[in-house]
C-alpha cells in the first residue's frame, strides 16, 4: 500500500510540475531471508514472525536524479551513524552544483555555489507553493526528503490537507 501510495503521489506531482522521483516498477516478494541468511517464502517469514501477518513486501525501483539527500550534507565529514561510511561532503555538494548547472544549460564554471542555493531555495519554496495548491500535506517535509538536485521524494505521507485538518480537529 505504501509503495503504491508513493508511486501514485510520485505521477501526481510530476504532473503538477513538482520534482520528485519516478517509479519505475514495485516488485513483489515471493521470499525473504532469515536470521541465518536463509531463504524462506514470505508466508513463512510471517508464520515465524519475522516480518508482521499484515506486511506485503515489496522492492520499489526509482528513478532520481540524485539520491543523495540534503541530511547528507547536514551531518558533516566523519561517519555517517546509518551507514558506517565516510562523508564526502565537499564532493556531493560539487556534484549537485554541476548537475543543476548542466540541466538549466548553465556553464558550470559559471554556476557558483551561491547561484546553486539560490536555485535550490527558489525552487522548494515553489514546488512546496504547488503542493499546497493541490490540496496536498506532505507529512515529513525534512532534509531526509530533500535531495540535493531538489526533488521532494518519499511521498507515502502525502495527505489531503482538508481531511487532515478534520482528523486534527476530531477528539480521539
Amino acid at each position: 500500500r505504501d509503495a503504491a501510495h508513493d508511486r501514485d503521489n510520485s505521477e501526481k506531482f510530476i504532473k503538477a510540475g513538482i520534482r520528485t522521483h519516478r517509479v519505475l516498477a514495485i516488485v513483489d516478494l515471493e521470499e525473504t531471508l532469515d536470521g541465518n541468511g536463509k531463504k524462506i517464502p514470505i508466508k513463512e517469514a510471517k508464520k515465524r514472525k519475522l516480518i508482521p501477518a499484515k506486511m506485503h513486501p515489496v522492492i520499489q525501483i526509482r528513478a532520481f536524479g540524485t539520491k543523495e539527500r540534503v541530511y547528507h550534507i547536514r551531518i558533516g565529514k566523519g561517519i555517517n551513524p546509518y551507514t558506517g561510511t565516510y562523508e564526502r561532503v565537499e564532493q556531493t555538494l560539487e556534484d549537485a552544483r554541476m548537475m543543476v548547472a548542466q540541466e538549466l544549460g548553465k556553464d558550470p564554471q559559471k554556476f557558483s555555489d551561491k547561484d546553486y542555493l539560490r536555485w535550490f531555495a527558489e525552487i522548494l519554496g515553489k514546488q512546496v507553493a504547488k503542493i499546497r495548491k493541490l490540496g496536498l500535506y506532505h507529512g515529513y517535509l525534512t532534509e531526509h526528503n530533500l535531495t540535493l538536485d531538489c526533488r521532494i521524494v518519499d511521498l507515502d505521507s502525502i495527505e489531503d490537507i482538508k481531511k487532515k485538518a478534520a482528523e486534527e480537529e476530531t477528539p480521539a
